[in-house]
């Protein structure tokens, strides 16, 4: 018999689960006795019994009654392969108030049974979106400057260096004049003087020493 026989309505026609890995889930089937005046047996069947839990699986609807079935996913640790092969039956048929609903009571009443066949979907949450981080031009330069600060030859650290070389090596110089120039005081003829009582080579002097001064400061 189909659904279109009209003893129970069921909803919806396909079972919606959220899914989530490791986590169990629960969508709920509803089931109504269409009859005024006549009990109806249902019992719902999975392809999957392993993974689908059904709560109940089976009972009976008062007339114009509703009952609300419970339709748990165990929880899985992989998405289900071959959801299409997931499936669900329900069957329905007219009884008395009181029949006991059992395995059998469906068993050879092919026509007085009528059959619902459910599929079933997966619904995953979406993942949360990326932030996006925008790239930080002065930090990105002020890396690249210390960058090039640190690499040998390349510009502050050597050009220290030498000049560190250079101002020893005219310390060095004017030590030696300043030695030169003590011989030459001694020697008179050599002497030439200039207003206020400077040499030559104490005017050679002042002006190597602020050549120095005016170059390291």
């Amino acid at each position: 018999m189909s659904s279109s026989d009209g003893i129970v309505s069921v909803s919806p026609k396909s079972l919606s689960f959220k899914f989530e890995l490791k986590k169990q889930a629960t969508t709920i089937l509803s089931l109504r006795n269409l009859s005024s005046d006549a009990y109806a047996a249902f019992k719902v069947k999975t392809t999957k019994p392993k993974k689908y839990c059904v709560r109940p699986n089976q009972g009976k609807i008062p007339p114009q009654g509703v009952v609300e079935v419970q339709v748990i996913l165990s929880p899985q640790s992989e998405m289900p392969a071959e959801l299409d092969k997931h499936k669900f039956l329900v069957q329905a048929m007219a009884c008395g108030a009181d029949t006991e609903v059992t395995r059998e009571l469906f068993d050879g009443k092919e026509s007085k049974v009528m059959d619902t066949r459910l599929t079933v979907a997966y619904v995953t949450p979406n993942p949360p979106s990326p932030v996006r981080e925008e790239p930080d031009a002065g930090r990105s330069e002020a890396r690249e400057g210390a960058s090039e600060r640190s690499e040998p030859g390349g510009g502050g650290g050597a050009s220290v260096s030498q000049l560190r070389a250079e101002n020893a090596k005219l310390r060095g110089n004017v030590s030696q004049l300043e030695a030169k120039t003590k011989l030459l005081d001694k020697d008179g003829p050599a002497r030439v003087a200039f207003a206020g009582g400077f040499t030559l080579v104490h005017v050679l002097v002042i002006a190597i020493l602020a050549f120095l001064l005016g170059r390291f400061t």
